[in-house]
């Protein structure tokens, strides 16, 4: 079919489906594809919808005739571990949030007697679910207080729901070194 640049056909004006479904775009594209690629309106309005996973999901999710809460900057405190030769392999620091919060940069001190002379990894969880792309752990002096783009987003915790770092130490610790393990998770929370 040819098309004047007026938009009309030799059949006529190319009025409505016709100009956005099948005749812009070709048989071969089938019946419902013009209208789904040019953006054609659907049942329920316009999909604009990014593709999934290239947006964060809301820290907590709209609710109709009620005011968005307000999102601040929240640290989320985890207290010290303190590792002698008693405990010489590791432990865990856990901190239990109160409000929705999504964690966006962490910071861990390490401190103690010869603890420069041991390897300090870390695994951090929301809930269940690990935080790194891979299985390994991690070094944890990767994340100190003066790092520049140390970021480490992680999903939103709920409230209650326990936010843990595995810490291990290796080689296990010799008698009289220890290993002091501080650390804070800075992330947005509702406020």
């Amino acid at each position: 079919m040819a098309y004047d640049i007026q938009g009309r056909g030799s059949d006529g004006p190319i009025l409505g489906d016709d100009m956005m479904g099948e005749l812009m775009l070709g048989d071969e594209m089938g019946d419902e594809m013009g209208d789904d690629v040019l953006g054609a309106r659907r049942r329920g309005g316009m999909a604009s919808r990014a593709p999934a996973g290239l947006t964060r999901p809301p820290l907590i999710p709209a609710r109709n005739g009620l005011q968005a809460p307000a999102v601040g900057r929240l640290p989320l405190g985890f207290g010290t571990l303190s590792l002698t030769a008693l405990n010489a392999t590791g432990g865990s620091l856990t901190a239990r949030p109160q409000v929705p919060w999504r964690g966006s940069k962490l910071i861990v001190s390490i401190a103690g007697v010869n603890s420069g002379n041991y390897a300090v990894l870390m695994q951090p969880l929301i809930g269940n679910k690990p935080v790194l792309a891979g299985a390994a752990a991690i070094d944890a002096r990767s994340f100190p207080a003066t790092g520049i783009d140390n970021n480490l987003i992680s999903d939103s915790a709920t409230a209650g729901i326990d936010v843990t770092l595995n810490i291990t130490i290796s080689p296990a610790l010799g008698a009289g070194d220890t290993v002091l393990v501080t650390a804070t998770w800075i992330g947005d929370a509702v406020v």
